[in-house]
C-alpha cells in the first residue's frame, strides 16, 4: 500500500502498527506505515498548530521525569527501611543471645 485512501485502510494500518510496534525486525515496515498514517492524518485530521501538542508532550515528559525521581526516592527509602528492619532484628537477636549467655554464666557461677 502506497497511500491510505479510506478510514478502513487507516484503521487496518493502525492495527498493523500496533502488532509490530515492539518488533525491531519490522523497523522498515513500521517506519513506512507511520509515514502513511501521518500523511492520512494531515489530510483528514488536521489539528492546526502543533505547538500545543508539543507543549503538552513537554509537560508529559517533565511529569514522567518527576514520577521517575519520586519512584527512585521511594525505592531508596524502602531499601533504607529494609536495612533498618534488618539491623533492628539483628540487634534484638544479639540482645536475646546475650541474655541467654548471662543466664548460663550466672547458672554456672551459682549466682541465680
Amino acid at each position: 500500500m502506497n497511500i491510505i485512501e479510506t478510514e478502513e485502510q487507516y484503521n487496518q494500518v493502525l492495527r498493523r502498527i500496533d502488532d509490530i510496534w515492539d518488533n525491531t525486525d519490522n523497523y522498515d515496515e513500521l517506519d513506512r506505515l507511520c509515514a502513511l498514517v501521518e500523511e492520512y492524518e494531515a489530510k483528514h485530521y488536521n489539528m492546526g498548530d502543533p505547538t500545543m501538542s508539543y507543549d503538552y508532550l513537554l509537560y508529559l515528559e517533565r511529569s514522567l521525569d518527576t514520577i521517575e525521581k519520586q519512584d527512585a526516592f521511594i525505592e531508596a527509602s524502602f531499601e533504607d527501611y529494609k536495612r533498618h528492619l534488618s539491623l533492628t532484628y539483628l540487634i534484638s537477636e544479639l540482645e536475646f543471645i546475650n541474655k541467654i549467655r548471662n543466664t548460663h554464666a550466672r547458672a554456672k557461677d551459682g549466682t541465680d
